[in-house]
């Protein structure tokens, strides 16, 4: 007899078991779930495990599938599950799983754990599991991607892996990242983006946390194959996204550098790639800087102008800098939230550089009054700014 934990949709255990029986999966309650791990088995060669259902199964009978696995008993957890049943259906042990997706089914009750292992084993040595698998081939990436697009295999295991599927159809490199980036993977960080990235999908977001990224974008800045994964844009994660911005901040050669960010904005869909984008090359290349800024200005794309007014902020307060920079900046007008920020951000900072230049832009009312007033409220946080600048700055505000 096989119990099974019953699980509730945010994939807690409610304390309720299920005896499981030929088919009666669908007589769980519509609110709840029983966890099902399955595996992708990928061969350190570069080839993936296809193994062939039995046909007395319930489920798919006698159906090709691109993953082992099965439900978990009472008490497992995912990783226990995994390991036991990669085991049970193929005869590999590992300890290495990369969680590819964690999703909810309601017609089979299911929430799933979907893992990537990839292992050194003897390639002949697939022991089969009496009842659940009759055949096995291991293939290259072209014949998992045919499998995948075939008639034959199960759409509801492909839907899982489709992420990672996407990114095996750009290359192998790109596909190396992804596996990269899900292996670092962090759920807590990843929870906490998701809050304050709103504006991406939050399946986008695997979750690396960003010391791991850069130290990923030095390494992979060296590869000679890395325009494959720099040409691959629009990226699906936006982890991947990071990478780029990373990988184009590390770069030495303007030219390069300025080709590759032009290509690149286009495509920043957030303001954390945005802001940290900050190619390292611009501090001995000013000038040239400043002919890009000037285009960058006119951009109808959100972070494009974003992003220029942050170089501006960056390379032309301190040192460079001339009136005509804050003038262009107060001149911009969007409905855009995140470009209106950057502008408060821009003259909250310049205020606390430049106090006596740019004070007459808040005191004329230069700026819309909704940037106008967060100008002010982030100057007022800034230690920069003195008690007496903030008090005057606070009967500057524009009340609506």
């Amino acid at each position: 007899m096989e119990l099974w934990d019953l699980y509730d949709r945010d994939g807690n255990k409610t304390g309720e078991t299920w005896k499981r029986g030929f088919g009666n999966y669908k007589k769980i309650a519509d609110d709840r779930y029983h966890m099902v791990c399955d595996i992708l088995v990928k061969h350190v060669d570069g080839t993936y495990l296809l193994t062939k259902r039995h046909p007395g199964k319930d489920v798919y009978p006698g159906f090709w599938e691109a993953s082992c696995g099965g439900s978990a008993v009472t008490g497992e957890d995912p990783l226990t599950c995994a390991k036991r049943e990669l085991f049970e259906e193929t005869g590999i042990r590992s300890d290495d799983f990369i969680l590819v997706s964690h999703t909810f089914r309601d017609p089979s009750h299911s929430m799933y754990y979907s893992y990537l292992t990839i292992v050194d084993c003897d390639k002949n040595s697939i022991v089969l599991q009496e009842e659940e698998t009759v055949d096995y081939k291991w293939v290259d990436i072209k014949g998992f991607l045919d499998y995948i697009d075939s008639d034959l295999s199960i759409k509801t295991h492909n839907n899982r892996y489709a992420s990672y599927v996407s990114s095996c159809r750009k290359g192998t490199l790109v596909t190396e990242i992804t596996e990269e980036l899900l292996r670092n993977q962090d759920i807590k960080y990843r929870d906490m983006q998701v809050k304050i990235i709103p504006n991406i999908e939050a399946d986008s977001i695997i979750g690396v946390r960003t010391p791991v990224l850069r130290k990923l974008a030095k390494d992979y800045a060296k590869r000679p194959d890395i325009e494959e994964f720099l040409s691959a844009i629009p990226h699906q994660f936006f982890d991947e996204d990071q990478l780029h911005a990373f990988i184009i901040s590390e770069m030495k050669d303007y030219e390069k550098c300025m080709k590759e960010l032009n290509a690149f904005l286009p495509y920043v869909n957030n303001w954390a790639t945005c802001d940290q984008m900050s190619p390292k090359v611009f501090k001995k290349n000013r000038k040239d800087l400043l002919d890009e800024i000037e285009k960058w200005l006119k951009s109808d794309k959100t972070y494009t102008i974003r992003f220029a007014i942050g170089m501006l902020m960056e390379h032309f307060l301190k040192e460079d800098f001339k009136i005509d920079y804050p003038k262009k900046v107060a001149k911009i007008r969007s409905e855009e939230y995140y470009v209106n920020m950057m502008i408060a951000w821009y003259f909250a900072t310049a205020l606390a550089h430049r106090y006596d230049a740019i004070i007459p832009f808040i005191e004329k009312k230069k700026l819309d009054t909704w940037t106008h007033n967060k100008s002010i409220q982030k100057a007022i946080e800034s230690y920069r700014i003195t008690d007496e600048q903030k008090d005057y700055l606070r009967s500057l505000k524009i009340k609506r």
